[in-house]
């Protein structure tokens, strides 16, 4: 005797529902608020305009670019709010996506079948796609609010679609709506080109039972949402974007054409497929995936895909609700994974939509088969193993926050996940280059310059690392090579003067930083740096001028060569060539401040005197004595006369040598 389909005995309500969503969002994304802000962050941090959307580096995408800047109105660059607001956007759109699918299994479509199911598989899909580790990129990475905030009103325009479709009236309302959310979705990313074939394609699966009735129901709304993505597209062909050779995207990418970029993403959809079944061995960038340069490379994953197309194909023609999903799933991806290159060839983040397709087709699959299934453990059953899924997808999810907690730390992940990624390599080496780990920044360099992808960055990231480090004449070797590559950059050459300067010849780095300020004379650092040069030549009033104007540029600039000054003058383990810069940094200080304090002079004297200049860290300690006496602070004095004694015997400053208590 066949079992009677199984029906749940009660539907979720809606508001308890939303109030769940919420609670488990804040549950999975609960350490997000406290990430930092990480990779091309830096475009809105470093932006003087973050507060003034409209000029600011993300007006081209001006919808992020006003969120950006009400996250800068409320907290300045605190990340607190830029996470939380990431969140929120995350949670809303997994509020719609669950409304969108109940209100979808409710249609007459489904002749009623669906029942009380139609609400638990909407919670439960909503659930699992929001706390699925894959979304990470997207949420806990703040610029990439560019694909969750266009993912929201992308299934905004779709609901809306919906509810004008099945209300009595005030459809044009509805349908005005999901045109206005499809014009914020464009104005977050460009991905909204699949909105309209995906509204048509939907009503032929859920609403019309002809593919004649979906086009002569839908047209005019299709036509209104293919406008916003049409505008953007020919703002993007006509401003060059696709077409520049130093561009990201299009022919001006050098790494990839049209046909070899379309062989390469057969293997990134598996990849993105295996990880929405298997989400272990998340990674920031793919700057390593290998591209395809013939059939012989990916057939196996080409015939796959070609197959799964076919089955979509077919699925949608005959009007069915998994070919909608399959429809979903290759629409949303085609602009980043079809014909046209992109430098990066894989991004989690593109999976932000596109993954609905593959927990629905799993959750859909699941529910079917305990609908016909008889019995009352059915539902117990169904439900503990979609609690234990959302659990152990959740606890993926705050494991993966954790890496964003820092660049570093996401970076480290991501280098011990793809070693061969030159790029990962390149990013843990700034961090702990920054950090002041020279020795391992060191390593990571040396390792990713090893890897078949050099990057560009890498040689002047290594020349920063070998200055530092003291290895002053590998370091204008390095730097040296990449001027004759490329004589025309103007920062390489000034990496080169830097590294003749610290090694002793100011002379010869006197014409990189001239072109420096000449091409940049709002760059502090190189109006500093010329001065440098300009008064190691011997040509102090010309110095003068160029301190003055550093000092205009930025008033602190000032404390902070006296700070670094006196930081590595006072190691003991400063190599020769730091030891020479900062001897240069503090007399730059001293002549940049409006009547130097006592303290810069003696900073001054104190790098002197670790490079031996014995006779003129005498005169200028002793100045620096006068100046604290004329201020009245006669501790100071007496501590700066002490350091005197010790140069006119020939011996460097260092804080051990003061009895414990003495102020440096």
């Amino acid at each position: 005797m066949t079992a009677a389909p199984f029906t749940p005995a009660v539907r979720p309500a809606p508001a308890k529902a939303v109030a769940l969503l919420a609670l488990v969002g804040l549950f999975a994304y609960y350490n997000s608020l406290h990430g930092a802000f990480v990779l091309d962050d830096s475009r809105f941090v470093a932006d003087p305009n973050v507060g003034r959307p409209f000029a600011s580096s993300m007006a081209p995408r001006p919808v992020i670019a006003v969120s950006l800047s009400v996250n800068y109105w409320l907290d300045g660059l605190n990340p607190r709010g830029y996470h939380a607001a990431n969140l929120l956007v995350h949670v809303l759109a997994a509020v719609v996506l669950y409304d969108l699918v109940r209100r979808t299994l409710a249609l007459p479509r489904f002749g009623g079948r669906y029942g009380a199911w139609a609400g638990w598989v909407g919670l439960v899909a909503a659930l699992v796609w929001m706390v699925h580790p894959l979304q990470t990129q997207s949420v806990t990475y703040v610029i990439q609010r560019c694909e969750s905030m266009m993912g929201l009103f992308f299934l905004l325009a779709l609901w809306c679609v919906l509810r004008g479709a099945t209300a009595d009236r005030h459809s044009v309302w509805w349908n005005a709506a999901a045109v206005a959310s499809c014009a914020v979705a464009t104005g977050c990313k460009e991905m909204t080109v699949a909105l309209p074939p995906l509204v048509l394609i939907y009503d032929r699966a859920f609403l019309s039972d002809s593919w004649r009735r979906a086009v002569r129901a839908r047209w005019k709304v299709c036509a209104a949402l293919a406008v916003p993505p049409a505008v953007e597209a020919a703002y993007l062909i006509f401003s060059g974007f696709l077409t520049d050779d130093a561009g990201t995207v299009g022919l001006g990418v050098k790494v990839y054409t049209p046909y070899t970029y379309l062989l390469t993403q057969a293997g990134v959809l598996f990849h993105y497929l295996r990880l929405a079944v298997w989400p272990v061995g998340l990674t920031l960038d793919y700057l390593d995936w290998p591209p395809c340069r013939s059939l012989a490379d990916c057939w196996p994953q080409g015939s796959a895909i070609l197959a799964l197309l076919a089955a979509t194909g077919w699925g949608v023609a005959r009007g069915t609700a998994w070919g909608f999903l399959g429809a979903w799933f290759f629409l949303i991806l085609a602009p980043t994974s079809s014909f046209v290159p992109i430098q990066d060839a894989v991004f989690e983040h593109r999976m932000y939509l596109p993954l609905a397709a593959v927990v629905l087709l799993v959750v859909c699959g699941a529910a079917e088969c305990g609908r016909a299934a008889g019995g009352r453990r059915v539902g117990p059953a169904l439900g503990g193993a979609a609690a234990v899924v959302v659990v152990v997808l959740a606890m993926l999810t705050v494991v993966r926050n954790e890496d964003y907690s820092s660049p570093a730390r996401l970076y480290a992940a991501d280098a011990a996940e793809r070693p061969a990624n030159g790029g990962a390599r390149l990013n843990l080496a700034v961090q702990l280059f920054a950090a002041g780990d020279v020795a391992a920044a060191d390593a990571e360099l040396e390792a990713a310059m090893a890897l078949p992808l050099r990057l560009p960055n890498l040689r002047i990231e290594r020349v920063r690392v070998l200055r530092e480090s003291g290895r002053a004449a590998e370091a204008v070797a390095l730097s040296r090579e990449l001027v004759a590559e490329n004589p025309a950059s103007v920062e390489t050459g000034f990496e080169f003067g830097l590294c003749l300067l610290a090694d002793g010849r100011p002379a010869e780095a006197e014409p990189y930083f001239r072109r420096m300020a000449e091409k940049s004379p709002a760059d502090k650092f190189a109006r500093a740096h010329l001065g440098i040069a300009l008064l190691a030549t011997g040509r102090p009033a010309d110095a003068d001028a160029e301190f003055r104007e550093a000092h205009r540029l930025d008033p602190e600039y000032a404390a902070l060569l006296n700070k670094t000054s006196r930081r590595t003058a006072t190691d003991p383990d400063a190599k020769p060539a730091n030891l020479r810069l900062v001897a240069w940094f503090a007399a730059a200080a001293c002549r940049m401040a409006p009547a130097a304090p006592a303290d810069y002079h003696d900073t001054h004297a104190v790098c002197l005197a670790r490079i031996g200049r014995y006779p003129a860290a005498v005169a200028e300690s002793g100045l620096a004595a006068d100046l604290a006496r004329a201020a009245g602070d006669a501790y100071l004095a007496s501590r700066i006369d002490a350091r005197t004694a010790r140069y006119r015997a020939g011996k460097p400053y260092l804080p051990e040598a003061e009895p414990a208590g003495g102020k440096p």
